[in-house]
């Protein structure tokens, strides 16, 4: 087999960009978990479920994706694992980018609407149900389209990363759905909604004069832009080549830019916990702690001088 560059520079490269985003995950999810004050802010709360299945896509997906890297044709995958692993791939990206949508649209309520989470009642409606139901559906649909309407043969792989591509996939309209529906449509809602929310804040707090918990909206923007920007940037080329090819646009997809396009999306995953982390001023001071620990001088009394050893551990 010729040698492949590609192959080899995505291998190293994703293998040090997962290890570190691992590690980064790790941090942030300790402190929003165990922190009562981060854990119980409501905008925090699909932050940590983007983190959760950040983690799993890291430490289960990835491995697959650069075991393939590694060794592209000399592995077999039985129709079990092939399913499993288009399940968590597929599955858990659309999960991952629609709930970030779902929390473009709850930062508005957030932030300029916060009579609508005041009760348990509407807490309920408002914040816990859309996510639940966001999870439920994703599990469920993905469940249904790999699982129970799976080939009776092992899915293709994907030539560029290895991931079993559902045979459903063959039919034309499962391909429109998750193209429209887990990919375009919650592109353009957390575009649309993070530039209005910029703007609402912005005019908040320049015509209106309105200085009343600026620096918990300014806190809650930058999270939720910081992160917007990284979705779009790494998931917008891929989702236009797809968009592209269902208009029958002619795509050439021997050419670099389509396997850049392709391999895009997983940067998301892997700046995700860093993005994270630096839009969370208080884990910010933490990081820098554990990065930059010194420590601390001892001070020596000038009466401890003249003291002998024993006396030293006595007066203390």
């Amino acid at each position: 087999m010729a040698f492949d560059f590609n192959l080899l520079y995505r291998f190293w490269f994703l293998i040090i960009l997962n290890t570190l985003s691992i590690l980064c995950t790790g941090f942030v999810l300790y402190h929003l978990l165990f922190d009562r004050i981060l854990r119980q802010a409501m905008n925090n709360h699909v932050i940590i479920i983007l983190l959760i299945i950040n983690f799993l896509i890291e430490t289960i997906d990835m491995p697959f994706i650069l075991r393939f890297y590694r060794f592209p044709t000399t592995w077999y995958i039985t129709v079990s694992l092939s399913q499993f692993w288009s399940f968590i791939d597929y599955g858990f990206y659309s999960a991952q980018l629609i709930l970030f949508a779902w929390a473009a649209i709850e930062r508005h309520i957030l932030i300029f609407h916060d009579r609508w989470v005041s009760t348990k009642r509407k807490r309920f409606f408002f914040h816990y149900f859309p996510i639940a139901i966001i999870i439920i559906y994703c599990f469920m649909y993905y469940l249904v389209v790999i699982v129970f309407l799976a080939c009776k043969t092992m899915n293709v792989q994907n030539p560029i990363n290895g991931v079993p591509v559902p045979c459903v996939y063959n039919y034309s309209f499962y391909v429109k759905w998750d193209l429209f529906c887990h990919q375009i449509i919650p592109s353009i809602i957390i575009a649309v909604f993070s530039i209005g929310l910029l703007a609402r804040v912005l005019h908040q707090k320049t015509r209106l004069h309105r200085a009343i918990e600026w620096r918990k909206q300014r806190k809650m923007t930058i999270q939720l832009l910081s992160t917007a920007v990284v979705y779009q940037v790494f998931n917008f080329p891929w989702a236009f080549l797809q968009f592209c090819h269902f208009l029958n646009l002619p795509i050439d997809e021997d050419r670099q830019v389509f396997h850049v396009a392709f391999f895009s999306p997983y940067y998301v995953i892997g700046f995700l916990p860093f993005l994270c982390c630096a839009s969370l001023p208080e884990l910010m001071k933490r990081m820098k702690k554990l990065l930059f620990w010194q420590q601390r001088p001892q001070i020596v009394h000038p009466e401890a001088l003249s003291m002998n050893p024993l006396q030293q551990v006595l007066s203390r």
